[in-house]
């Protein structure tokens, strides 16, 4: 009787699933209702089982994720950019357009970065060669800006993987561990930000507080505490490096933040 193939990858099949790729041997119920309904659920719960498993490592054992997929311990969790891709997903549809990380352009004439004085005047001279009202211009200014903010936030991951890189150059890890580290951080970052941030902002603002007085300090603080935990637990250094270090990723993280409003700025402004 002749081997049976993988019709994946056409490697000999020795049981239920191929040892090359993984794929599972044809069966002949495969398209049966029940066979399906089995499969769906299966599936189901498995990637919501590594989700939320990746979830709860990710926000409350500090470095434990990044870890882990340096030492090979992989298949219980989702892949770093599945898990930057997803929490992404949750930061614009939760936190952008309900007053979270919102810069409008009548923000930016308000607030720095860049210079207020600056932008006043830019933003003047475009309304005048295009001959169009501040409003209109500021609709379309808002709309753009909406549209480049969800691909110029991927910038920020590797920006602060060359950070952290710079830091351990005697650890002679390869620059993609690091952007593992960055990875995970990143996914933290715009996942707490987005659960705690926006109730906070929400109730500040009713008190008639501005939020930036308690959403900066309070993100500085998480940020801090957990990049110290993190890098405890990933690079296992002397706590006074290690704290050294922690100080100086909240400071990249503070400039990058800044740099991307910026670049964000600059960005519409072209384009609008």
């Amino acid at each position: 009787m002749p081997d049976e193939l993988c019709p994946n990858c056409a490697a000999v099949l020795h049981g239920l699933y191929c040892s090359d790729c993984g794929q599972r041997r044809p069966q002949p119920d495969d398209y049966s209702t029940r066979s399906f309904l089995i499969d769906a659920v299966s599936d189901l719960f498995s990637i919501n089982g590594r989700t939320w498993w990746t979830a709860r490592q990710l926000l409350f054992h500090p470095g434990r994720l990044t870890l882990d997929h340096f030492q090979g311990r992989r298949i219980q969790y989702l892949k770093p950019l599945q898990i930057f891709l997803i929490v992404n997903v949750i930061f614009l549809l939760l936190a952008i357009g309900n007053g979270m990380f919102d810069s409008r352009l009548d923000e930016y004439l308000k607030f720095s970065p860049p210079p207020q004085d600056f932008t006043r005047q830019l933003v003047a001279q475009r309304i005048a060669l295009k001959g169009i009202s501040f409003e209109d211009y500021a609709t379309t200014f808002d709309h753009n800006e909406d549209l480049l903010r969800k691909s110029l936030i991927f910038l920020l991951v590797p920006i602060f993987a060359l950070v952290q890189w710079a830091l351990s150059h005697r650890g002679r890890r390869y620059y993609a561990e690091h952007l593992v580290f960055s990875i995970h951080f990143f996914s933290f970052f715009w996942l707490f930000t987005t659960l705690t941030g926006w109730p906070i902002a929400f109730l500040v603002d009713k008190a008639g507080i501005f939020p930036d007085r308690v959403l900066e300090p309070l993100f500085g603080l998480a940020t801090l505490i957990y990049l110290y935990l993190m890098l405890r637990t990933v690079y296992a250094q002397s706590r006074l490096l290690t704290l050294l270090k922690s100080c100086v990723g909240l400071a990249a993280v503070t400039l990058l933040m800044d740099f991307y409003r910026v670049l964000l700025f600059f960005g519409t402004y072209l384009v609008t």
